[in-house]
Order: structure tokens, then sequence, then C-alpha cells
């Protein structure tokens, strides 16, 4: 939907949502309550929803001067994403992600040879993944894989905020472009994956030696000795949680030198530093 508002500011909204009702479709091999080996197979039906919102409004301030302003909402929500084939159902997680993000533009045109724009930008972004279950995982290989998602759990937060300023000047045989740009981002970050820890075995056969054993109350040794037991044990300790702060910014200096008709001469410099190399100034010459 779009349309004027007054003589000087006009709109355009756009929204959209999508459904979608996927299905995962698992075909395994699993043992009955008696430890017998048995043919699995299940449709777990997987949804996924997404809703879009595009507001966007445009206000000429002055002949010369001309603001935008844009903003963006990003919803998308995914359940029991991770299952079919040989992942069971207990090997389902969920998927939330969000954004916003707001744009402002201002445009001006100072005389006859200058334009004058500056640009802000804001992003918010939230990701959470969260398991269905926080088992140890059971990866039987050529059969199945239960027990809970070696995901683990994320929580990923991504804030960016940006303002750049750029000005080009016309002139008879020049045309001259000069800016600059400050820039933030902050990131908290947590991931669990594969704290829960996950026990591979080589093949079905051992895993029903196993689950018989430790029904008899035999110890992990004596299972060994009959060909059970895993083959692997994976584990990830350690701290799950990062916060990243980045901030960085430059300047720049660019000239299209019109030499003649059919020669002209490209050159300039810019100038960057930030916070997470040690080399704060950095020169970047062109030509």
């Amino acid at each position: 939907v779009s349309g004027p508002l007054s003589k000087k500011a006009s709109f355009f909204f756009d929204v959209q949502n999508r459904n979608v009702q996927n299905n995962g479709a698992i075909s395994a091999v699993v043992l009955d309550p008696n430890f017998n080996q048995i043919p699995f197979a299940q449709t777990v039906p997987s949804p996924a929803s997404r809703t879009v919102l595009g507001p966007r409004l445009d206000y000429q301030l002055t002949p010369t001067n001309t603001l935008s302003v844009t903003y963006q909402f990003w919803r998308e929500h995914q359940d029991n994403q991770g299952i079919g084939q040989f992942a069971l159902a207990s090997q389902g997680y969920t998927l939330h992600s969000l954004q916003h993000i707001v744009r402002v533009n201002d445009t001006q045109v100072i005389g006859s040879r200058i334009v004058n724009e500056t640009h802000f930008q804001t992003m918010q972004q939230a990701y959470v993944q969260t398991p269905a279950s926080q088992l140890p995982e059971i990866n039987v290989i050529g059969a199945f894989t239960g027990g809970g998602s070696n995901e683990g759990n994320l929580n990923y937060h991504h804030h960016h905020y940006e303002v750049d300023n750029d000005t080009s000047i016309s002139l008879n045989k020049h045309y001259v472009k000069f800016g600059a740009r400050l820039r933030t981002v902050v990131e908290p970050y947590l991931t669990t994956g594969d704290f829960n820890g996950t026990y591979t075995f080589s093949s079905l056969n051992a895993y029903q030696i196993t689950q018989r054993g430790l029904g008899q109350g035999l110890r992990p040794a004596q299972i060994a000795a009959l060909g059970g037991g895993p083959n692997q044990f994976t584990l990830t300790v350690g701290q799950p949680f990062v916060r990243i702060f980045a901030e960085d910014t430059g300047v720049y200096f660019a000239d299209d030198w019109r030499l003649r008709s059919n020669v002209t001469l490209s050159y300039g410099l810019r100038f960057e530093t930030q916070n997470y190399i040690g080399d704060h100034a950095d020169l970047a010459p062109r030509l």
C-alpha cells in the first residue's frame, strides 16, 4: 500500500505472512521394550511461520531537503527442527528469531553543485534455539540418533548502530567526495552445543548389548567384554557465554579529476581505526 499523505509527504507499507506446514519423516531401526531390533517410522509436524512488516515515510522538509524513514520488522518461528531420517523426535529443537531495523536518510542539495547525505541505521536482532530434551545424545551409526540434540541452547543478540555522512561536490574538472562513518556492534552470545554430551555406538548390535547389560545390572567392563558399550564419548565444557563489543570509525576523501575529455584520474585516501586490533590507525590510499 502506498500513496501521498500531503503535498510534501508520501508513505509505503508492505506486510507479508507465510505459514509452511513441513514434516520430518523418520525412518530408523530402534529397540522395543524387550531390546529387540525393530523398524521405526514416524512423521513429525515441523511448522514454520514468518511475519514481515515494512513501513516507509518520505518527507520533503524543504525544496532541497528530503527525509526518508524506513522500519522493518521480521519475526520467524520454527518448531521441531532437526528431525528426520535417523533423527528421532527427541532430537527436535525450536528456533525463534526477531529483528527490528530502523533506517533514516537525509539528503540535502546545497546550491547547484553540492549534495550532502546523512544516514543512520540501528539493527536489533535476537536468535533463540531451544532443544526439546537436555539428555545426552545417543548416536547409533546406521540405525538412529536419539536423546537430546547436541545443538544445545543458543541465545544470540545483535545490537548494531551506524551513522555516516557523505558530501559530493561537482566542480568544473573535479568531482570531490568526502565523508565519515561511525559504527558500533554489541553481541551477547550464549551457546551450549554438546554440553549434554554425545555417546556414539558403532552399530545397533553394540547398543543392543549395552541396553540388555544395563537391564541386567552389569558393570561397564562386563558390557564391553560382551561387545557392547559406546566407542566414543564427546563432551564440551567451558564458558558458554561471550560478549563482543566492537567500534570502528573512518574518514575518507576522493576525487575524480578530468584531465582531458577521455582521461580521468581518480585518487583518494581513507583513514580507519577500531578497538579490536592493536594497530588503531590505518591509512588506505587509492589511485
